[in-house]
């Protein structure tokens, strides 16, 4: 079963598609990156290759209206298909609208989601001088502790 989620389009300009089949390329953008998405794009960040940028924009592409070449076995040109989202295609992508959705995945929106769910702080929050990052409420610390989640819970620092 598929979560249901908000979406927006991001205009990524002129048709660029063969026979130009629309006025706009368009993609279709979740307005939120689910767990699935956060694991994949946290495990990109391993990479030194770049890989990073395409799963993020692969994985928070909903759909797009961009279209390529269909080919019969031969290689022939017969007509055009429905171009899918998925990494490799994402490097496909004319330099402008890979620009475009690269920009949208960078917005501070996006960027707090993936922030939050590595256990790294808002860009605007400095790191305690200790360097540990308190845990996003109800969340489990790295002593195994549960954190409170509401502020009328009392709080006790463990002994060390």
């Amino acid at each position: 079963m598929r979560a249901s989620y908000a979406t927006h389009p991001v205009d990524l300009g002129e048709c660029d598609c063969p026979g130009k089949p629309h006025a706009h390329d368009e993609a279709v953008v979740k307005d939120r990156f689910t767990f699935g998405d956060l694991r994949r794009i946290a495990y990109a960040m391993g990479d030194d290759g770049g890989l990073v940028q395409s799963v993020t924009v692969a994985r928070g592409v909903d759909s797009w209206n961009l279209v390529r070449e269909a080919r019969n076995g031969l290689g022939l040109v017969v007509g055009t298909e429905p171009l899918p989202v998925s990494v490799e295609t994402v490097d496909e992508l004319a330099p402008e609208q890979a620009r475009k959705l690269t920009e949208e995945f960078s917005k501070p929106e996006y960027d707090r989601q993936l922030r939050a769910s590595l256990g790294l702080p808002p860009k605007d929050e400095e790191v305690p001088p200790d360097g540990k990052v308190p845990p996003v409420s109800g969340e489990t610390s790295p002593d195994g502790l549960a954190e409170p989640t509401s502020s009328n819970s009392e709080t006790s620092t463990p002994a060390p």
